[in-house]
């Protein structure tokens, strides 16, 4: 009997953990189309409805709350208006899943002109630009890009091309699903470069961040892909018999990196891969001889993790201060 009432504990557990999933992605979807009409609306319009918006489901219903100009809204949306991927279908044909995702960013992009009040009726787009909310996508990459460049010194000149290649893995998730496919390929590329690690575990980690993905969009591909690089990476080893630093000097190193990940992973939804992997890269870029550039990967990752976490709380001291004189 008590067997039964823990299953059915971590059964209504599992389904308040799925539904406060579903919300949190549904506010990320309604967060990007926001960002589209941005320019559109007053400045401080835009910032008020973006940071205010809440989203929690009950009773098989969605409920929206926002603030615009100091007046509160709420609507109510039927769950099955939606549908997310989720990793418990054991498959979902590209074309049905196309075009959920299309219904999906249609009705975002009529919440988007309601909640901003745009009175337009503008006719629903399905290329819509679906960018990451860390920061703005050209920042991002050029922040990326810099990191990159500044690596060169920990790592030397002479080895510019695996920063080069690492570069590109970077950059190309930005292009969107069809990037993430050709940056999965290029972890086949540096075990030529001498570091096989960076395949077999950088490559191994992005495969795996892959499977996870439901997305069917060159699903096969992306998971493939790496784990031919792992393959590569494993056989240049067993050759070279290539010798690794291993001392009591990667354990904070390593320590680290999962403290990032772990918490990237319980902080925001992430629909590139790389800032996961990226970490890992420090105690990689460490046992192939290269301390220095493995304490400066870790230290950029550490970086944007306390950047995101200062932005979130900006946000949500904002949050604060506009619904303040609502529940005064």
């Amino acid at each position: 009997m008590m067997m039964a009432d823990e299953d059915q504990i971590d059964i209504v557990e599992s389904r308040r953990l799925g539904s406060l999933k579903r919300s949190k992605a549904l506010r990320y979807l309604f967060l990007r189309h926001l960002r589209n009409h941005k320019k559109r609306v007053d400045g401080s319009v835009y910032t008020e409805v973006a940071n205010s918006l809440s989203i929690s489901n009950s009773s098989g219903l969605y409920l929206i709350e926002w603030i615009n100009r100091g007046n509160s809204f709420s609507k109510e949306i039927p769950e099955e208006e939606f549908t997310f991927y989720s990793t418990h279908r054991k498959s979902i044909e590209t074309k049905f899943a196309k075009y959920e995702e299309t219904k999906n960013n249609r009705l975002a992009q009529e919440f988007a002109l309601e909640s901003l009040k745009i009175k337009e009726n503008d006719v629903f787009n399905e290329k819509v630009c679906i960018e990451p909310l860390e920061l703005d996508k050209l920042k991002i990459l050029l922040l990326n890009l810099l990191g990159c460049v500044a690596l060169l010194y920990a790592f030397g000149l002479k080895n510019w091309p695996v920063v080069f290649l690492l570069a590109a893995v970077i950059c190309l998730e930005f292009v969107s699903l069809k990037g993430k496919c050709i940056s999965s390929a290029l972890f086949m590329f540096f075990p030529f470069l001498g570091h096989p690690w960076v395949a077999l575990i950088a490559g191994g980690c992005y495969g795996v961040l892959q499977f996870l993905d439901a997305n069917p969009l060159l699903r096969k591909y992306r998971i493939i892909l790496p784990f031919f690089g792992v393959l590569l990476g494993s056989v240049v080893l067993i050759h070279s018999r290539q010798g690794v630093m291993v001392n009591e000097g990667i354990i904070p190193l390593i320590l680290i990196s999962l403290f990032i990940i772990v918490y990237r992973v319980t902080l925001l939804l992430h629909i590139r891969s790389m800032p996961l992997v990226f970490p890992i890269l420090g105690p990689v870029f460490y046992l192939e001889g290269f301390p220095v550039a493995g304490w400066f990967v870790v230290g950029c990752s550490l970086i944007g993790l306390v950047t995101i976490l200062l932005k979130n709380s900006y946000k949500n001291t904002f949050k604060r201060m506009i619904s303040a004189p609502q529940n005064s």
